[in-house]
Formats: structure tokens, C-alpha cells, sequence
């Protein structure tokens, strides 16, 4: 069954058209890469298919159903980690992930372990943390409520190397879990690691 469909995505700004007629299927437990220099359209490319910008033309369907039919349970079972990834700088990393937690109603929360694995201290307020410890909070919140599907985009920025291959670990131990998992990249070496097919 194809978990993530999206069908002729095209997007276009005024005259300047970013994606176009963009189709892909992603079946059940695959890792799938999006490959492409900085500016390529990755982003607009995963913010169309998942309707939070909207696409000038075709269709996404997750679970084979229409973003807007999917249950709240299926909603949950979906995580998405934007390539400018932004939070409230006044919570704490343990306040923000118990907070996404919640929302997502969910039943099994890996925080602290997926946290100690990548050495983040959860108890510091956000607005003090460097680039690479911010996005060390959102590869925890991707994969804390161990999902059905991630989206992730540019997932590795600001990482050093050990966290880099300790998030590609993580990668890889969620989708034996059962993680059907989309990655953008503009790393070559990233996206060799860990996808079995590669749009460019």
C-alpha cells in the first residue's frame, strides 16, 4: 500500500514556477530521499504536499486517503521536521516536547532516551541553545511518539558529525520499527546512508 502519494504537485509564485508536475509514491517502511542543492525547491516541495503552503495544482494522500479525511489518530501518527526549524524560545526543550507530545495524544514517548542519546540537556530554555542543539530538539520531536511517517527536512543542519551519524542510527532504528520515512537532503553521503530510492 502507498503511504504517501503526492500527484503532479505543482507551485508556482507570480510567474516563477518552484515545482513542477512533481510525482511520488512511498510505500509502507521505505526510506525515500529528496536530493538537491540549497534552493532547489526541496521545501516548498514538502510544504505543498502537506498543504501547509498550497500547491497550484495536484493532489497528496497519506494512509491512500485525502489530507483532510485522515482521523486524528492517523494525524498523529505523523511527524514533520521543518528545514527551518523555529520553537517557543521561552520553554524549555522538556516543556516543548511534552507540549508536541500532548497534541499528538500520543502513547509511547522515547524523550529522554532519544534525547541522552543525542546529548541535549532538555532542561535549558530554548532561546539560550545553539543551532545545532535546536535542531537536535526537532530530530527528538520527529521521532519521540515513534511515528508511522516522518518528513524531514534538511534534518542534519547544524550538526556536528557524531551527531550527524547518531541521527542517521536513529533513522534507521525507527524505520526497523516500521517508519516509513521521506528525507530531504543536500548531502549526498546522507541520503546514500540511509534511503533505498533517491529523487534528484
Amino acid at each position: 500500500m502507498s503511504w504517501l502519494e503526492a500527484v503532479d504537485i505543482t507551485k508556482r509564485y507570480r510567474t516563477r514556477e518552484v515545482v513542477k508536475g512533481l510525482s511520488v509514491s512511498i510505500e509502507s517502511g521505505e526510506v525515500v530521499g529528496l536530493l538537491g542543492p540549497n534552493g532547489a525547491g526541496k521545501t516548498t516541495t514538502l510544504r505543498s504536499m502537506l498543504n501547509l503552503i498550497q500547491s497550484s495544482s495536484g493532489e497528496t494522500k497519506i494512509f491512500s486517503k485525502n489530507l483532510f479525511n485522515l482521523s486524528k489518530i492517523e494525524m498523529s501518527s505523523i511527524s514533520y521536521l521543518p528545514g527551518e526549524f523555529e520553537t517557543y524560545g521561552n520553554l524549555s526543550g522538556k516543556e516543548y516536547l511534552k507540549y508536541i507530545s500532548n497534541l499528538r495524544n500520543a502513547k509511547k514517548n522515547n524523550t529522554n532516551i532519544l534525547a541522552d542519546r543525542m546529548d541535549l540537556d532538555l532542561n535549558k530554555k530554548i532561546k539560550t541553545l545553539s543551532k545545532g542543539n535546536k535542531q537536535k530538539i526537532g530530530i527528538v520531536m520527529a521521532f519521540m511518539n515513534n511515528p508511522k511517517i516522518a518528513i524531514l527536512d534538511e534534518p542534519t543542519s547544524g550538526l556536528d558529525p557524531l551527531k550527524q551519524q547518531e541521527f542517521q542510527n536513529i533513522a534507521k532504528e525507527q524505520n526497523d520499527e516500521g517508519c516509513t520515512i521521506l528525507l530531504s537532503s543536500h548531502i549526498l553521503h546522507e541520503i546514500e546512508a540511509l534511503c533505498e530510492r533517491v529523487g534528484i
